[in-house]
């Protein structure tokens, strides 16, 4: 294993210590790359790999080992940094180094096992001893093919994988025809490379056990909230996490059904997307871009949650009962489409004949009457489902409701819609104009709505 390939980062000199590290029995196993000045430590850190933890004596980079966390954030930014502490003990406050987001101090003597432990425990707050246990159950083998059928796996994005320093599930590639090799095992360090190699190949999904679906869930949640609460790393990484939680939530939804379960998780990403939306300037064409890429491959659910929870913050809608009535109605606006044929999920009237359209525009009023029968769903929100389709030109479905009848969050949705379905559409037809036919369809909903929606996401002249 080379430099940086999720190797924990060792900066420190002290000769006494560097030797009873390299004579611990696992140093071989996780090959820590170890480092004896600031120097060699700012090369490593630039080198191009992510080291799975940051290990510093602060002796080496005056004052108090500032120089190199500030290097360490910059170039290594979601990577947990601790400080090692021999007989001086750090001058910095706790509150220092808080804003300075080291994880914590490791006191000498210790040995390699106590690194890796605490960087495990910056990996995960969900229960990983039980995605494990369900691991251990798999019989098998990295480098060979399941004998398991194809029903029992499920995707999950691969541009978005991230397993930490060892991964808690065992991933797959599926290969024609319908059949999977294991290429991580759970328990094993976790290669950013060789996942790389699978991308430049076109690779798009990765796949794992169902059996393993909600403790991945899980994973996703808590590595979330992370990224999230780490003002040092980019709008990009935290878009590209937030969407992928989005899928895993909106599949772990499809392949489970609708419950109180299901409820809580819809909830979560809610509030992950308001996190995000606090962080995103859109402004910036650099944001704007990646938020627009990213789009494109989403769950049509993941996607019309976001945009709808961007452009309710937008409006005002900042409390948390309004931002979870948005969220929630976007997320579930489709509902009553999931036991219809599957061509009615293009919703492309077009496609559909005088009976197929007729039940493709009763979805709206399916899905509400489904979510009447769920424990702590908001009224407002099931109206809103109900309404989505609804139009203030009063050419909308299923009850033609006109200017003054329709819920503001329908609205909100019903245009975050749109335009999730023109920018896909615009992705496999580039002559496809999103932003006009946006524009053809802003009289069909409020003008504060239009007007809004037009500052965010229209492209700044």
């Amino acid at each position: 294993m080379g430099e940086g390939v999720n190797s924990p980062l060792i900066v420190d000199s002290d000769p006494e210590f560097l030797v009873a590290l390299k004579m611990d029995p696992s140093f071989k196993k996780h090959q820590p790359v170890v480092v004896r000045s600031q120097t060699e430590a700012i090369t490593a850190l630039k080198g191009g790999g992510e080291f799975s933890g940051i290990f510093i004596n602060p002796k080496l980079a005056a004052p108090h080992g500032i120089p190199l966390i500030q290097e360490s954030i910059l170039h290594q930014p979601i990577v947990p940094i601790f400080l090692l502490e021999g007989f001086t003990k750090t001058e910095l406050t706790p509150e220092e180094l808080k804003k300075l987001t080291v994880r914590g101090i490791l006191k000498k003597p210790f040995g390699l096992s106590a690194i890796m432990q605490a960087i495990l425990e910056t990996q995960a707050t969900f229960d990983a001893k039980t995605a494990l246990q369900i691991a251990a159950r798999n019989g098998d083998k990295v480098g060979q093919e399941s004998h398991s059928s194809e029903n029992d796996f499920v995707p999950i994005l691969a541009k978005h994988f991230l397993a930490g320093t060892s991964s808690f599930f065992d991933i797959y590639v599926k290969i024609p025809p319908g059949r999977f090799l294991m290429i991580l095992h759970a328990g094993d360090l976790f290669q950013k490379e060789r996942i790389e190699s699978y991308l430049s190949k076109g690779v798009t999904h990765l796949y794992l056990k169902k059996e393993a679906q909600e403790s991945y869930l899980n994973y996703c949640q808590d590595l979330t909230a992370r990224i999230l609460g780490n003002n040092e790393v980019s709008t990009e990484i935290k878009v590209g996490q937030v969407s992928n939680l989005g899928n895993e939530t909106a599949q772990f939804m499809r392949l489970s059904g609708l419950s109180e379960s299901t409820v809580t998780r819809a909830q979560g990403f809610v509030t992950s997307v308001r996190d995000l939306s606090k962080h995103m300037d859109l402004d910036s064409n650099k944001n704007f871009s990646a938020f627009m890429n990213d789009l494109v491959s989403l769950e049509h659910a993941t996607a019309t949650t976001m945009i709808a929870g961007i452009l309710g913050k937008f409006l005002g809608m900042s409390a948390e009962k309004s931002v979870q009535i948005v969220g929630m109605a976007g997320f579930f606006h489709d509902v009553g489409l999931q036991n219809m044929p599957e061509k009615f999920k293009l919703e492309d009237e077009k496609l559909l004949n005088d009976e197929e359209k007729k039940l493709y525009r009763s979805h709206p009023i399916v899905g509400a009457q489904i979510f009447m029968g769920v424990k702590g769903i908001d009224p407002a929100v099931i109206q809103a489902i109900e309404q989505h389709h609804e139009r203030r030109t009063a050419d909308g479905f299923p009850a033609r409701l006109g200017a003054g009848a329709i819920n503001r969050v329908a609205e909100i949705v019903g245009i975050s819609e749109l335009y999730v379905e023109a920018i896909k559409r615009h992705s496999t037809d580039k002559t496809y104009d999103p932003f006009k036919r946006m524009e053809l369809g802003f009289n069909s909903f409020a003008s504060p709505i239009s007007d809004a929606f037009r500052r965010i996401f229209f492209p700044k002249k």
